[in-house]
């Protein structure tokens, strides 16, 4: 059982070029990983080869309350250059808050910092936020063209109808089911459906069904759903230091709005993991594993925190900014490791050599423009590529590296640093 091997996860900070292939001994833990419990729907089909997938329509572009981001927008056309980076954007904050302080639907001493983002308050009962990361990773978004959406359109399950999906959300502590979440699907081609597979290929192994939620399907209260009803839960998205981003504000309530817990941007809803957890709304949760395939959502102990204290026996994400391919790799090789039967402190490690042989094998013919991106966004994987040895934790920190972290009962969250 997947609860048994998380009690043997002994390692709370697995950094890549700290170990590569073959370094770490396994941990000894019970022989299966395999999840338990019984089928609340078949399996879903089996993977095709080439990635595909139905989804809705394209998220939508966000509400615009009397024309506040409309005038962000004209800011950010004045001030920003061409081709804008995050400190672009961070520059262009204290322009940002007088500009909304000035406004007349500002609620007086609502503007706060958090983690590098400016939040404040309508008059509506709104929450909003600029968040300079976010800002950079949604405008230069791409989305998908109609041909790539209609290559994608095949080989995917047809979605459950709305009495299946009633049925589904019962759930019970032995649900065998698994969920992966795409906020960004169609609204940008960094997300595709490979974490789709790599649950596909954990359903199997449960014997459960794989449940797909692709664009504004990916609400915050099918999120709580698949919590209180799935052994695993997986979500693929933009992420901020202990936040995740939604394309919709479905389900969205004031409580989230007034707690702090969840905002709106120009395309994207902002929730951390008490706001996941306030729509729980006392269930109590069967996913055992819950996987943050979103930068730095593990920068501070916003979503893992809560979600440990309302049951989730281990949860995974990333300490800094990252790309979606190797954040997916990360998570295929780990589930790969439980599916084999290793616990999950066995299945870290597995993960980490994986990755480390598909740097070595795979990538040793970088060009100079990977190679700046690289050193510039400090990738996990940098450090192994580039030769002279293994770097020490505190060098990777001081570098900036982006470390990939596990959070469970024996392995508390280790801090932003």
């Amino acid at each position: 059982m997947l609860k048994r091997a998380i009690s043997c996860l002994l390692c709370t900070v697995l950094l890549l070029s700290l170990l590569p292939a073959g370094v770490l001994a396994a941990e000894d833990g019970p022989e299966t990983a395999v999840l338990s419990g019984s089928a609340n729907r078949p399996a879903a089909a089996e993977s095709p080869e080439a990635e595909g997938g139905a989804g809705p329509a394209a998220a939508p572009d966000g509400t615009d309350p009397d024309g506040v981001w409309t005038a962000i927008r004209a800011l950010e056309r004045e001030k920003l250059p061409a081709r804008p980076a995050v400190a672009d954007y961070e520059s262009l904050l204290p322009q940002v808050e007088a500009l909304v302080t000035a406004r007349d639907d500002y609620v007086p001493g609502s503007a706060v910092w958090r983690d590098g983002a400016l939040l404040w308050r309508t008059h509506d009962g709104n929450a909003w936020g600029y968040n300079p990361y976010l800002q950079s990773a949604v405008n230069s978004a791409v989305p998908m063209t109609g041909e790539e959406r209609a290559a994608a359109e095949r080989g995917l399950p047809a979605q459950a109808t709305a009495e299946e999906t009633a049925a589904l959300m019962s759930g019970s502590a032995d649900s065998r089911d698994v969920a992966v979440f795409i906020p960004w699907w169609g609204k940008d081609v960094n997300f595709g459906l490979h974490l789709y597979y790599t649950g596909l290929q954990l359903a199997a192994a449960t014997g459960g069904g794989c449940r797909l939620y692709l664009g504004e399907e990916a609400t915050i209260d099918a999120i709580a759903d698949a919590l209180t009803s799935c052994c695993a839960v997986f979500i693929n998205t933009h992420g901020a230091p202990g936040e995740i981003t939604l394309t919709t504000d479905e389900g969205l309530t004031q409580e989230d709005r007034d707690g702090g817990h969840g905002w709106r941007s120009i395309s994207s809803t902002i929730v951390d993991g008490q706001c996941i957890v306030n729509h729980l709304r006392g269930r109590t949760v069967t996913a055992e594993f819950v996987s943050l395939n979103a930068c730095a959502c593990m920068g501070s102990d916003g979503l893992a925190k809560p979600l440990r204290e309302a049951g989730v026996d281990l949860v995974f994400g990333y300490s800094k900014n990252s790309t979606c391919g190797p954040c997916e790799r990360f998570t295929r090789y780990f589930v790969e490791g439980i599916v084999q039967g290793m616990t999950a402190a066995k299945a870290s490690v597995y993960m980490k050599q994986q990755m480390a042989r598909w740097v070595l094998d795979e990538h040793m013919t970088f060009n100079e423009n990977i190679i700046a991106m690289l050193e510039e966004t400090g990738m996990m994987y940098w450090n192994i590529w580039r030769g002279g040895g293994a770097v020490t934790a505190e060098e990777a920190r001081a570098n900036g590296a982006d470390f990939p972290i596990f959070v469970s009962e024996q392995d508390p969250y280790p801090g932003a640093d």
